[in-house]
């Protein structure tokens, strides 16, 4: 398992791929002693890998996990997501669906950052996409 030292520079390391900075304000907070933001996401190791969001001190996502792909996964859907709904914007076709712009710029930049997390993301946009289909105009 690794150090929650060496998570926060893997996650920065796999953030450069996709044009963000170490210091970034998007990243989750990494915490050595188990203290979660009262807002805002963090990651912790015990003998699990944890990555929790909260808002406003109540939790709203938790993923424990014993493997390092999980938590990687979480941290990076948020963050994509957040770039992505940024692209769509600047992107929009009228008329269509926006999630067609921002689930594909999100998979793009999952796979930038590991092919394998860009697969598990295409599954999940696949089954949110079965449950509520694109709406064009």
């Amino acid at each position: 398992m690794r150090t929650i030292n060496e998570l926060k520079i893997l996650v920065a390391l796999l953030g450069r791929k996709i044009g963000l900075k170490p210091d970034d304000e998007v990243y989750p907070m990494f915490s050595s002693d188990g203290a979660l933001q009262s807002d805002g996401a963090t990651v912790y190791t015990d003998e699990l890998y944890h990555y929790v969001v909260n808002d406003r001190n109540e939790e709203i996502e938790r993923v424990d996990s014993d493997q390092i792909e999980d938590i990687l996964f979480a941290v990076f859907e948020e963050i994509t997501f957040n770039i992505a709904v940024d692209y769509e914007l600047q992107n929009r076709v009228e008329k269509q669906d926006g999630r067609r712009i921002l689930f594909a710029k999100q998979i793009e930049l999952m796979n930038t950052l590991d092919s394998k997390l860009g697969s598990r993301m295409k599954e999940e946009v696949n089954n949110i996409l079965k449950e509520s289909p694109y709406e064009d105009e």
